[in-house]
């Protein structure tokens, strides 16, 4: 499947002899950036507008909301959707987002089988992406035009470029395969994810780590093979998607030998770029699937090294295959916000809370305890925090981005090296700001919950990013803690790891808040949020990708209706929600003392079910539900309600 891209290279653009010949210091680079960051800002506030193109108003008419209803609707054709208010909204979401949440909803009402829910979401897929790439290049022309940054990261960014449309092919192709083999694989134990991934283990069909044992990720690709005695082998990205591979490796070498002919006279990272490249060359063509771990560490390695505000991210996630973890494939570059790049006073209460944690009844030095203290310190003690926005992403990206996040996974290399946190909030906030009124909301929050969350993001900017830098933040920070080298694989042997990670995450950063001095100044409108998003989280049931979200919010909300800051009036459908300082103290004394539980089962190295089961279960139709009576009630019903109404705006 090929991505339709405006017929421009710009590799092709030959620099002017001024170009070539100029020199910048960090300062008037960091202006240049200043630019190329409000160029991307205003080309995605164009973006935004599809979400009231189709608005009765003075400017209804005009050329541009035409030519836009004509793109949403001629798409709807495309698939064979009637042009109702709900489909366009679910259209629109797609291509402002990336996200596919209400098309699914839209692809249920009309109860497709599977094949054709593959193909719709397949051509939303390319299509929005293809709209995606066109940004790029406007960006791009705008960049060389201006002759804004120096000759090196202009050509680094255009080589970027070119990859990432490489990388989305090979996601395309890899998005296939795991569905297929997955499906295979749960068919054969009855759809039991925990008897699959016990197949997996004894069968060694892991990538190892360099001494030998069982890895918490995979850079290769499960196969039916009738010559082995289990019936299954395993084959690396590089071999497997040989041809795929071979491009962006090919592409990864042009790039490198444009970047050898140029310098890096701002932040002398010209040798650490190319060595960053040269290393995913090596790791995308490594056969062997037990040296996989051990290249693929090496890039890590090597990415880390690369400090500059312009960062090009690899393949690190997988939350789209809980069988393997399977590593997503993605590609991206991303951009720090020249005015707004500090978070230190969440950094400094989340070491603080881990720290008073751990000294309490000398707790780092008990049992393994010490490697999980020397791991997870080391990694926040080297934190390199980058707070901007995604500038161009491809592959999986194009099935949503994400708000924040903290890298590499491998703790080998986050002992050595640390981590790299990055939070997207200007990102975050503008698609906050610009997303239409939604009847859900209103009728589940309540009108004036819905003002105060909308008066905090319109009219409040420097609470909104402190709330953004406590909750988001703190949730990438929060990932760090509890976890040695080994945690991940000892506690997935039932495949919900991710499922109590996202949780632990977001805890940790709460908690840190909690025992910090903001409190008294920041309690409010943090506690609008957080009730917010533990409700709307359950609208991710059906998600697969983000059920470890989902799974989240089912325990938020527990202890949200446990302490009494929900109550849900199951006979006339009517949820009240109790805002007070009060009730924000037993909610905080709740998360605290549960979050103290949880980090004690990763410190024993326990399976992730156990704490995950004492408040959700999968049901007979294989969705996690609250085990709460309650929760489960109150979740049953909004889910229904979304299903009902959840792609309508409000009148």
């Amino acid at each position: 499947m090929k991505l339709n891209v405006y017929n421009i290279d710009y590799r092709d653009i030959i620099m002017s002899e001024k170009s070539i010949n100029n020199i910048m210091n960090e300062k008037e680079f960091m202006d240049d950036l200043n630019k190329v960051y409000e160029i991307s800002n205003e080309l995605n506030s164009k973006l935004n507008l599809y979400y009231k193109c189709f608005d009765k108003g003075a400017d209804f008419d005009s050329s541009d909301n035409v030519k836009m209803r004509n793109f949403i609707d001629s798409f709807l054709d495309s698939i064979e959707f009637e042009k109702t208010a709900q489909n366009r909204l679910s259209i629109i979401r797609k291509l402002v987002l990336l996200k596919s949440d209400y098309l699914i909803s839209a692809i249920e009402d009309k109860k497709l089988d599977s094949g054709s829910k593959k193909e719709i979401l397949s051509s939303a897929y390319t299509w929005a992406g293809s709209y995606h790439v066109g940004i790029f290049e406007e960006l791009i022309f705008e960049m060389e035009n201006e002759n804004l940054l120096t000759p090196f990261y202009r050509e680094l960014i255009k080589g970027v470029k070119s990859i990432g449309l490489s990388f989305t092919q090979l996601d395309v192709s890899w998005e296939s395969v795991i569905t297929e083999i997955n499906s295979i694989l749960l068919n054969k134990f009855n759809n039991k994810t925990e008897k699959t991934v016990e197949f997996i283990h004894k069968n060694n069909l892991m990538d190892k780590l360099p001494e030998g044992s069982k890895a918490d990720r995979c850079y290769s690709i499960l196969v039916e093979d009738d010559n082995a005695d289990c019936g299954f082998s395993t084959q690396s990205y590089g071999e497997f998607f040989e041809v795929e591979v071979d491009e962006i490796c090919s592409k990864l070498y042009d790039l490198n030998l444009v970047l050898e002919e140029l310098s890096d006279d701002v932040f002398n990272m010209k040798e650490n770029w190319i060595n960053y490249f040269n290393s995913l060359i090596d790791a995308f063509s490594e056969r062997d699937c037990d040296k996989l771990i051990e290249m693929w560490r090496k890039v890590d390695f090597e990415w880390m090294k690369v400090r500059s505000p312009i960062q090009v991210v690899h393949c690190m996630e997988y939350y789209n295959d809980n069988i393997r973890n399977c590593v997503e494939i993605e590609w991206d570059l991303r951009l720090v916000n020249p005015a707004r790049n500090d978070a230190s006073a969440v950094m400094d209460s989340v070491k603080s809370m881990y720290n008073s944690y751990m000294n309490e009844n000398d707790l780092k030095n008990k049992n393994d305890n010490k490697n999980v203290y020397d791991v997870s310190i080391s990694a926040l003690e080297n934190v390199q925090l980058y707070v901007g926005k995604p500038l161009m992403y491809f592959g999986k990206f194009f099935n949503g981005l994400f708000s924040a996040q903290v890298i590499p996974n491998d703790e080998v290399v986050s002992a050595q090296t640390g981590k790299k946190v990055f939070a997207f909030a200007d990102f975050v906030l503008e698609n906050e700001k610009a997303a239409p009124a939604m009847k859900l909301s209103n009728q589940v929050f309540g009108s004036d919950f819905v003002a105060e969350l909308k008066d905090i993001a319109c009219n409040k900017p420097d609470v909104w990013h402190n709330n953004y830098s406590i909750t988001t933040v703190g949730h990438e920070l929060g990932h760090i803690l509890w976890k040695g080298t080994d945690t991940e694989i000892v506690m997935n042997g039932s495949g919900n790891f991710k499922n109590i990670e996202e949780y632990k995450a977001t805890t940790g950063g709460l908690v840190a808040f909690f025992k910090s001095d903001d409190v008294d100044k920041y309690w409010k409108e943090l506690f609008y949020d957080f009730v917010e998003r533990a409700i709307k989280l359950v609208a991710w049931k059906k998600t697969g990708p983000v059920v470890p979200y989902y799974c989240e919010g089912l325990i938020h909300l527990t202890g949200l209706f446990e302490t009494g800051v929900l109550k849900f009036d199951k006979e006339n459908e009517k949820l009240d929600i109790n805002m007070s300082r009060e009730s924000f103290d037993n909610m905080s004394k709740w998360i605290i003392k549960n979050y103290e539980n949880l980090f004690s089962v990763y410190l024993d190295k326990k399976d992730a079910n156990e704490f995950l089961s004492v408040f959700a279960k999968k049901g007979n139709d294989g969705y996690f539900m609250p085990v709460d009576s309650v929760t489960c009630e109150f979740a049953v019903w909004y889910y229904e309600l979304y299903e009902k109404i959840g792609r309508e705006t409000l009148d």
